[in-house]
């Protein structure tokens, strides 16, 4: 938040340009983020007509939805749900202090000795509608309910070079074929390539079988990382800076080509629970993303999920965890889509 909305009562003229250049800014930029068209107060528009904010009253109650509810949020993030919970237009309505709906009038009588039009109007709710007061109330709603859009949900997508290694061995006892995997996975470490923070792809999930078939244990440890990319919408990426949280949803991975469908299993000990998000990194805030507010912007987030290089990272020095007797079988975890907690700092909030 750069700046709270200019307090009504504070405004000699609450229908005057500099006020009415806040709601429609804070409208143009929370479009944007969504990825819609900037929005500017055109020739010809009659910004005292009570249709034009009844649209951006629609707008707000539709595009809600597209908003997340950050007061779910522990720390910052989603760490441990089962889905990166959306607005729904009831609780939307309640954090805003609008439970009952927008406000209207149809009367206005001022109290000749101490005018107060939160006191003197007697109010409806609802969306505004023909023959209503274009009163200042709509305009406080207004900042209410842009201040409570805070942040967007964009799914991620992942960079198409991709590293992966495994230990793969067969052999008719089982702690010799999970010892013998377990040295081919030293020798396969120097296919990951390059460790250096920022620049290589990361950890992307994990799997594991150790199983015996006939006279045979197969023991097999596989990972594969890949770069997380977000593209932020690119219009309001001009004048709008953003803070990116990276979660990504873990579930029990699936081994296809080997006919299996695996149970899940933490063997890293990460705290993972299938079919739940993890929070796993924030990108800060970037003063540079625009440059001076308004300037040339850095729309895409390339980033990683790790924080640590290839040489301090257990992920990749290690193989995925199996054991003899109790933890025969199959099991595994991977991940099903990345999402990004966009935070956005827009111009007017709260």
């Amino acid at each position: 938040m750069l700046d709270p909305f200019t307090p009504i009562k504070t405004v000699t003229d609450p229908f005057g340009l500099t006020f009415i250049n806040e709601i429609i800014g804070a409208y143009s930029e929370r479009r944007q983020a969504l990825g819609e068209e900037e929005v500017t107060v055109a020739a010809g528009d009659d910004a005292h007509e009570v249709d034009y904010w009844k649209a951006i009253q629609e707008w707000i109650e539709v595009n809600a939805l597209n908003y997340i509810d950050h007061t779910q949020a522990v720390a910052g993030n989603f760490d441990g749900l089962a889905a990166i919970p959306m607005w729904i237009l009831a609780d939307f309505r309640t954090e805003a202090g609008l439970a009952s709906g927008f406000r209207r009038a149809t009367e206005w009588t001022p109290d000749p000795d101490n005018p107060d039009w939160e006191v003197d109007v007697d109010f409806s709710y609802g969306q505004a509608q023909l023959g209503d007061i274009f009163g200042p109330w709509i305009f406080e709603d207004l900042q209410k309910a842009f201040s409570t859009l805070r942040w967007t949900l964009q799914n991620a997508k992942t960079s198409g070079t991709k590293q992966s290694t495994q230990g793969l061995y067969s052999g008719g006892n089982c702690a010799t074929a999970l010892s013998t995997a377990q040295a081919n996975w030293i020798l396969d470490l120097p296919l990951w390539g390059g460790g250096a923070p920022g620049g290589t792809n990361r950890i992307a999930q994990g799997y594991a079988h150790l199983y015996s078939g006939g006279m045979f244990y197969t023991a097999m440890g596989f990972r594969q990382r890949h770069r997380v990319d977000l593209t932020l919408p690119g219009t309001v990426t001009t004048v709008v800076p953003a803070a990116v949280g990276i979660h990504y949803a873990v579930a029990e991975s699936h081994r296809s080509g080997l006919g299996l469908s695996d149970t899940f299993e933490d063997f890293d000990g990460y705290g993972f629970a299938d079919n739940t998000f993890h929070f796993w990194e924030e990108y800060p805030e970037d003063p540079l993303k625009p440059v001076a507010r308004g300037g040339a912007a850095e729309a895409t987030y390339a980033g990683v999920l790790n924080t640590g290089g290839a040489s301090a990272d257990p992920l990749v020095q290690d193989p995925p965890k199996m054991e003899c007797g109790s933890k025969e079988g199959r099991y595994g975890w991977g991940f099903e889509n990345f999402d990004a907690v966009v935070k956005w700092s827009f111009t007017n909030q709260g």
